[in-house]
């Protein structure tokens, strides 16, 4: 519905909420370790060639596009800037604290493609809404977004999509120039965002891997699956949906596709992207928005999607299992850098989470100063990597008995697992880090 209004003349910000015990946010599995990576060791210490404080004051900022603020004692600790932070925030996004929320997405793609400039409050969809929220906007959802020329207040993606539209006429237009593109673009929204069997809520989709309790059921659920896919599939096989750019029909579905992509891979062995086989021909619009920059800040990687789905959807305890993910996203140099340097620039709240939730003995001698170490090993592991050494399995730093490297053993994976694109950081930077984790881990004994 069209939902604009005045908002309060002040309205407080999101109070910062306790870290969650056990997060299902931060949980993720198993990752592809790059077969190129080598064993180069990098343990950060007083005679080390290169410490976590010297690959960082090489690399003050992720990559040329990322930047990322710290959040103290909040959630979550950090947040990645505005790509035009330079300029006065045109709106405030109020979004999910995990950026798990898929029209939440929408919303900060359309403002990345078009340069607006913006700031967030994030509102925990965990925990009961404050107060604060729920006064703001009337159906306690997200996204909602307030602009600051005149304080007006909008809610529902597809309604902030519009406002965006008619508010910044300078701004890199997500809407067709023509009217013959304008008028395809509207017929695919119709048909396929806001349509009775649109190709996204077929019963297959994530809500369905926890419904589906009948494996009878499941050829039923494909069957419609691919009547949606079929229908939908000329709009996706040469790029773009409309035209050589992406508008706003690609942003509308774009969350829930890559979601899709990732989640029927894995849990339904379905290959939406015809990565390895089947029929399904969206690769050529994956690659085209994956080609996009405003896409590539905003995206959450498939290890990411599939975690989400497992821990929200209670699967059980066979579709729970799960395969490694589809390498759609590449390990790149600059994902390390930025893993490196978001890992080592948060590296306190990183230390702190994990003394509390890992299950190390947080009492123990020296337990702070273990994590810690192992920590900045892989940070600095990541740094060196985003320089092109192709490092990853830094070894352990002798001459750690094996208690400590257990509890080294055990930081590393429970960050491993933790990291959650794109709230930590970028798509590719999960993965690099996921990998420079693993390449550690097998080198700890």
């Amino acid at each position: 519905m069209i939902a604009i209004r005045s908002a309060p003349t002040s309205v407080p910000r999101a109070p910062s909420a306790p870290r969650a015990r056990g997060s299902p946010g931060r949980a993720t599995t198993r990752a592809n370790a790059s077969a190129r990576r080598r064993a180069v060791v990098v343990p950060p210490s007083a005679s080390s060639s290169r410490s976590v404080a010297a690959a960082s004051a090489s690399a003050s900022t992720a990559t040329a596009s990322a930047t990322y603020e710290l959040r103290p004692d909040a959630v979550p600790s950090t947040q990645r800037a505005s790509s035009s932070s330079a300029a006065p925030p045109e709106l405030v996004l109020y979004r999910d604290t995990n950026a798990w929320c898929p029209f939440c997405e929408r919303v900060w793609l359309a403002l990345e493609a078009k340069g607006v400039s913006y700031t967030c409050e994030f509102v925990d969809l965990r925990r009961v809404h404050p107060k604060w929220f729920t006064d703001l906007v009337p159906t306690g959802l997200v996204p909602a977004a307030r602009f600051a020329a005149d304080d007006a207040l909008v809610w529902e993606s597809m309604d902030i999509l519009r406002e965006l539209e008619t508010r910044f006429p300078d701004a890199p237009a997500l809407t067709p120039a023509d009217e013959d593109g304008a008028a395809k673009m509207e017929a695919f929204i119709a048909r396929e965002v806001e349509g009775a069997f649109y190709l996204t809520l077929v019963p297959i989709r994530p809500r369905g891997f926890g419904a589906a309790k009948d494996p009878e059921d499941l050829p039923k659920l494909r069957a419609e699956l691919e009547v949606a896919v079929a229908r939908a599939k000329p709009h996706f096989a040469n790029g773009f949906i409309v035209g050589d750019a992406m508008t706003t029909a690609d942003v509308l579905v774009a969350p829930a596709l890559e979601r899709l992509a990732a989640n029927l891979l894995t849990f339904r062995g379905y290959d939406l992207r015809c990565v390895l086989s089947y029929t399904a021909e969206f690769e050529p619009w994956f690659l085209a928005m994956e080609a996009t920059p405003a896409y590539r800040a905003v995206m959450g990687d498939p290890e990411t999607h599939n975690t989400v789905v497992r821990q929200l959807f209670g699967l059980s305890n066979g579709e729970a299992s799960l395969p490694p993910p589809p390498a759609s996203v590449p390990e790149t140099p600059t994902g390390a850098k930025e893993a490196g340097t978001c890992l080592s620039n948060n590296m306190d709240a990183v230390v702190a989470d994990a003394l509390k939730n890992s299950g190390v003995d947080a009492d123990a001698d020296d337990a702070e100063a273990i994590v810690r170490t192992y920590l900045e090993t892989l940070a600095a592991s990541l740094l060196a990597d985003g320089d092109g050494d192709g490092v990853a399995a830094a070894r352990p730093i002798a001459p750690h008995p094996r208690p400590a490297r257990a509890m080294g053993a055990a930081t590393l994976a429970f960050v491993r697992n933790r990291v959650s694109a794109p709230r930590d950081m970028s798509a590719h930077a999960a993965v690099a880090f996921r990998a420079a984790a693993d390449a550690f881990l097998t080198s700890v004994y």
